[in-house]
């Protein structure tokens, strides 16, 4: 499920695309760090 995400993510930044490369980023790759922050 994250690994989708995370390509979708690199891509985003590649394409300098990212609307929210902080909070987002983090929250799609790990989604313990949604709970924990």
């Amino acid at each position: 499920m994250f690994i989708p995400q995370a390509v979708s993510r690199r891509g985003a930044a590649e394409n300098g695309q990212s609307k929210d490369p902080g909070p987002e980023d983090p929250a799609l790759i790990s989604p313990q760090r949604v709970e924990f922050t």
